[in-house]
This record gives C-alpha cells, sequence and structure tokens, in this order.
C-alpha cells in the first residue's frame, strides 16, 4: 500500500551496494526506518534529499507484516546544507537525531515531537549557542516521551518540592525528593529546577538560549544523563558533544 507522508531526514546510511536505510520521524508515522531502493547506485533518483535534517514529503511502499516501509520518492521541503557544513551545528543536530532514534518508539506517532524538531532545526540555522539548543530539545523530548518524573512532591515522604530546598533525583527509582530524604548516589538539581522546568514550558528555543539558568551545568549534566541511561548505552554524538563543551568550560576554546 502507498502513503503519503512528511518527515525529517535523521539518519541515512548504506545499506548494500545499491540501497540506502533512512531513519526518518515522520508527521503521521512517527520514527520509521525504511529502505531506500536504488540510493547508493549510479541512477540515484533521489538526489541529495536523504540528507540528514531535511523535511521531505515522502512515498512510502509497505507490504502488510513487513513493518519496514520502501521510501519510493522523496522531495525537499526545507533544505539543510549549510547547518551540515557548520561542524557545531552539525554535532548537536546528530546528538539529537540519536537520542530521537533510540528512544522514539517505532511508529508511534507524535505531533509535538514532529513540531519540536522543526523547531529546533529552524533555530540552528542562527548559529546560537548550540548547547542551550541541545538543552531545549532534551528536555521537552524527554518530557514528551514520558522520562521525566512528576515533580509534585516528594517520594519518599510527599513534602512539596516548591519550599526552596534543594531537589534531588535517583535514578534507581526514577523520582525526585526533597533534601531531607535524600540517599547517598542521588543526583542533587538545583533548588529552582521545578520553576525552571515550569518557565521552559512557555519559551522558544531563541527564548530559552537567553534565559539564566542556576546551576546550569548540574541541569545539562541531568538531562543528558537521563538520555543516556534510558537508551542503555553511550550514544555516540552526545558524548563527543559533551567532552567538546566541557573542554571549552575549561579555557580550552574550540578548534575547527
Amino acid at each position: 500500500m502507498r502513503k503519503n507522508d512528511r518527515g525529517v531526514i535523521l539518519l541515512c546510511e548504506a545499506a548494500d551496494r545499491l540501497d540506502k536505510t533512512v531513519w526518518c520521524y515522520t508527521e503521521l508515522r512517527g520514527l520509521i526506518c525504511g529502505t531506500a531502493k536504488g540510493a547508493q547506485s549510479g541512477k540515484n533518483r533521489f538526489g541529495g534529499s536523504l540528507e540528514p535534517f531535511n523535511e521531505v514529503e515522502l512515498v512510502l511502499y509497505e507490504k502488510e507484516g513487513t513493518g519496514r516501509p520502501i521510501i519510493e520518492s522523496a522531495s525537499i521541503v526545507d533544505p539543510t546544507l549549510s547547518l551540515r557544513e557548520d561542524w557545531v551545528t552539525a554535532l548537536s543536530l546528530f546528538s539529537i537525531a540519536e537520542v530521537v532514534i533510540r528512544l522514539s518508539p517505532p511508529q508511534v506517532a507524535q505531533e509535538k515531537i514532529y513540531r519540536l524538531l522543526k523547531a529546533v532545526i529552524s533555530a540552528a540555522r542562527q548559529r546560537g549557542d548550540q548547547d542551550r539548543l541541545l538543552l531545549y530539545f532534551l528536555i521537552w523530548f524527554l518530557r514528551l516521551e514520558g522520562y521525566v518524573p512528576a515533580l509534585e512532591g516528594c517520594s519518599r515522604c510527599g513534602a512539596p518540592l516548591t519550599r526552596g530546598g534543594e531537589i534531588f533525583h535517583s535514578w534507581q527509582e526514577g523520582s525526585f525528593s526533597c533534601g531531607g530524604c535524600a540517599r547517598p548516589g542521588d543526583f542533587p538539581l538545583p533548588p529552582t529546577f521545578h520553576l525552571f522546568l515550569r518557565t521552559s514550558r512557555a519559551l522558544s528555543p531563541s527564548g530559552f538560549s537567553e534565559i539564566s539558568i542556576p546551576g546550569e551545568e548540574r541541569v545539562k549534566h541531568f538531562f543528558w544523563e537521563m538520555a543516556r541511561r534510558q537508551a542503555g548505552r553511550e550514544l555516540g554524538a552526545l558524548e563527543v558533544c559533551e567532552k567538546t563543551r566541557r573542554y571549552a568550560c575549561k579555557g580550552g576554546g574550540i578548534q575547527p
């Protein structure tokens, strides 16, 4: 059965001598992994349409029960060649793509995640703080996929977490607690963490890049670590991104 869809290309790599495997987050199907027949051949009809981060119109063919669609055609709606040419921007976007591929359930569409991907790709064109853009994405994505636990009260004593005391997160229990109930190994977060999360919901990527984030390094580490733990493995692009950030923070600078 042939179907039309629109999606953001996340990753495209050789499947064999003639074909390519394409990961794409689509508007109607969510995350799909499809095969682009002949995309490796000399008569490649796809051109540059399957390059990462392009938004494309797709024609898909899927046999019932196979689970992997054939990508018959892809036409570019929004090209992103300039983003791939800047290595800092590309690294941030490849980190985002890797997180989506590892953590999104296949073929479960979420319109908000599709809109989120388009928003961060659009914001990346401004060549702003790519660290902040990645953090913005992780906060929204992990919440939308249900990985961030409720922050209403301490999971151990029930006390509100809005009184200004330090907040802790247990990786083992997957919940937040107050300072009085914290245990060894719990991850400390700033007292303003709940306010920060609430504020970030109302901000665009550009607005988010301008706000002050108390304990920013701890907040970044928390969400990056959550993504890694949920994936159950190291995320290569995200790991490189974090090491680059730490090196720059220590005054090493970033060299092309």
